[in-house]
């Protein structure tokens, strides 16, 4: 194989994971919203026993899925609200909101999300996993919309 085949087959490689990974971010928000309506649909039946099985895994994993999978910018509020939707019993609002913030400032710093500013006030938009793996579609929208400034 000349280099040219292989500059080939690694394009080739590199398009495939990218679908790949929309199909995955696809995924995980439809298993996110059936998670929410499972889990409402329990409350509204009175049935607090199924609540438990739509929350899967630790209450920072929810917060990145729940950015893995947004499709705009989310705020502490909406990641909050999100996981109540869950099924989560996050406590109070004003310590809740606190713990959210505190969890997506810590995946500010590790570059799993960045911080933006929005109408709204911040915003998180997660960008890689914590292994520095993957970028969901906004954060490589994103990504290489910041990197395409900086040339200018």
């Amino acid at each position: 194989m000349t280099e040219t085949d292989y500059e080939r087959a690694r394009a080739t490689a590199e398009r495939e994971l990218s679908k790949l990974l929309e199909e995955r971010d696809e995924i995980e928000r439809r298993i996110l919203a059936l998670r929410q309506t499972l889990s409402g649909l329990a409350m509204l039946a009175g049935d607090e026993t199924q609540t438990g099985p739509s929350r899967t895994g630790s209450v920072t994993g929810e917060i990145r899925t729940i950015l893995r999978t947004a499709t705009e910018p989310m705020t502490v509020r909406h990641v909050r609200n999100t996981l109540v939707a869950l099924g989560y019993d996050v406590g109070d609002e004003r310590s809740s909101m606190a713990k959210v913030q505190t969890m997506l400032s810590r995946m500010v710093v590790s570059g799993e999300a960045i911080e933006k500013e929005t109408k709204d006030g911040k915003a998180y938009i997660w960008v890689r996993d914590y292994a520095g793996n993957d970028l969901n579609v906004m954060g490589k929208r994103l990504k290489e919309s910041m990197a395409r400034a900086k040339k200018r």
